[in-house]
């Protein structure tokens, strides 16, 4: 149990130095780099099946869909969540982006210019834990712009209920 607090403590340490955004040492808040600690919960590797649907789909199918993941309370990626993102683009989903809750607003916007931009947008929205919370106020947000979501999930978003709220009928399914 120490040691665990010591590496969330140093990890916070390491996190807090000062860094001048849009400097080559300050990734941006959509890059997937691993400034992280998802190498603590490295992924199994899927079966064989798995990789083989993901490869079936045409490439300009994966170029106009777009994947939001936002991530739980887990800051530093304990569950690698991120993982998960990175995975999906290997198999040629290059508009996948991870964040975390705070990064919601951010994608409500991104997610309204590609409607704008990309008649032939899907678009898929994920939320981890309580991430599925962001992504159920995010879901509604888009409603009330008038944006349409192609896919919403709910991993392991154990305090969302089947209510109206938590199924928005701009979705086209629900997860």
């Amino acid at each position: 149990m120490r040691t665990a607090f010591l590496l969330l403590l140093l990890a916070s340490l390491a996190g807090c130095a000062s860094v001048k955004v849009g400097t080559p040492e300050a990734p941006t808040v959509l890059s997937m780099d691993p400034g992280d600690l998802s190498n603590v919960h490295p992924l199994e590797k899927p079966p064989p099946a798995i990789e083989q649907l993901g490869n079936a789909v045409p490439q300009e199918v994966k170029d106009h869909t777009y994947l939001f993941f936002v991530n739980g309370l887990d800051p530093y990626y304990l569950a690698n969540f991120r993982g998960q993102c990175q995975y999906v683009k290997t198999l040629g989903y290059n508009n996948s982006y991870c964040g975390q809750m705070s990064h919601t607003e951010l994608f409500r916007e991104k997610i309204k210019l590609i409607r704008k931009d990309d008649a032939r947008a899907q678009i898929v929205v994920i939320g981890y834990s309580t991430g599925a919370n962001c992504v159920r106020t995010l879901a509604n947000e888009l409603k009330d712009d008038g944006v349409r979501i192609d896919l919403l999930v709910y991993l392991g978003g154990d305090t969302i209920k089947d209510a109206d709220r938590s199924r928005p009928e701009h979705v086209g399914r629900i997860l």
